[in-house]
């Protein structure tokens, strides 16, 4: 045990010497899936706004239901609503600054209480307007909600009136009661993605993950960490492995045992950031993560021995990432790819963390090869 321990202490005194001499591209590497993830969640966040679609809103006769109309409409995380009148609204929309105008009329609140759903609003658009049926089933859908409601509260009034009950039920306050429930209860959350632009939630949130941006930030800060196996490795360096007691192979294991707890250290104080900061943490995640980390380093030190120079190591880094960043639906919804075939979905890498399960299979994968590796014969240790 004894020896063990010395050997330890020497071997992680040598990776010291060397994380000595390239200190700065060490620390940035491990912190960069931290830092980028952060920066540009926040860059999501800031120019959220600018992806909202204009729409120009009318409103002929301020009463109550049309104004509710606009304020779920200015609520909505897919709209920009400008109050405007007529006139106004459509020079701006032949200027190209407005998608669509929507007038509301002023019989809009007497339609909606009769169920008359003729002739409510009146919509403009023009060439540009690439987004108005995507606006328009939003707004209807506002439309027949109130809709809805009305012709529910009619109902409870005649059942009230056939059945004798005590109390006075109006047909504002059972409407007034069943915004309450509604707004109680929140049944249903829907989330928008409209052609290459990213959706956006309420509360400041976008369609893309903290943690999804950290997987593909961390699957290319391993890749290139990693380019140590590639150094050890070069010929000018490789002489002095055979006046080691150790093999090479159990010299660069032992250096990647070393390289796995630094990064484990490292995920946790992100782990713990990240709560800070976006509040999506829980103590499941954790062996999702760890679990992650295994795979995605075992993954890279097998990816690395592939490799004699750098430069295509490097080269061939980024472009992997970028596949899987792609393909992984991280940032670009898959719905469609991953629905044709479901297969897709077991076998890419970056799918279990996004889901927040254990990456098992590659894992598994990995540290067979990193075994099969491990035991086969060589002539010599370089």
């Amino acid at each position: 045990m004894e020896g063990a321990e010395i050997f330890m202490i020497r071997i992680i005194q040598t990776r010291l010497i060397h994380w000595k001499n390239n200190l700065f591209n060490v620390i940035f590497w491990l912190l960069f899936p931290m830092l980028a993830t952060i920066l540009t969640f926040q860059l999501f966040i800031v120019v959220q706004d600018d992806t909202k679609i204009p729409v120009g809103v009318v409103i002929e006769e301020v009463t109550p239901l049309a104004t509710e109309l606009i304020e779920n409409m200015k609520q909505s995380s897919l709209l920009r609503v400008y109050n405007l009148d007529k006139r106004e609204a459509l020079y701006l929309l032949k200027k190209h600054e407005l998608d669509s105008v929507f007038i509301i009329h002023s019989n809009y609140d007497d339609n909606i209480k009769k169920d008359n759903r003729q002739q409510l609003i009146t919509s403009y658009r023009s060439q540009s307007s690439l987004t108005y049926t995507p606006v328009k089933e939003t707004i209807i859908s506002y439309v027949q909600q109130q809709s809805s409601r009305s012709k529910a509260a009619h109902i409870i009034e005649d059942l009230i009136k056939a059945t004798n009950l005590d109390g006075k039920w109006t047909w504002d306050d059972i409407i007034e009661l069943s915004q309450d429930i509604q707004s109680e209860a929140n049944l249903v959350k829907s989330t928008f993605t409209f052609s290459d632009k990213p959706s956006v939630q309420e509360e400041k949130t976008t369609i893309v993950k903290p943690w999804h941006l950290w997987a593909i930030f961390s699957v290319l800060a391993t890749l290139l960490l990693f380019d140590w196996v590639i150094k050890e490795t070069q010929s000018n360096v490789a002489v002095r492995y055979s006046l080691m007691r150790i093999s090479f192979k159990c010299y660069l294991m032992s250096h990647l045992l070393i390289y796995i707890g630094v990064l484990v250290i490292v995920d946790l104080i992100t782990l713990l950031i990240f709560f800070k900061f976006f509040d999506e943490t829980s103590i499941q995640f954790l062996g999702t993560l760890v679990t992650f980390r295994l795979m995605i380093s075992l993954g890279a030190f097998l990816f690395a021995l592939c490799f004699k120079r750098s430069f295509m190591f490097y080269s061939c880094s980024f472009g992997l990432t970028l596949l899987l960043a792609v393909t992984s639906g991280a940032i670009i919804p898959m719905e469609i790819l991953t629905m044709k075939w479901p297969l897709f979905t077991l076998l890419h890498p970056l799918q279990p963390f996004l889901t927040n399960n254990y990456s098992m299979t590659w894992l598994i994968v990995f540290t067979v090869l990193v075994i099969i590796w491990y035991i086969r014969e060589e002539k010599s240790y370089a």
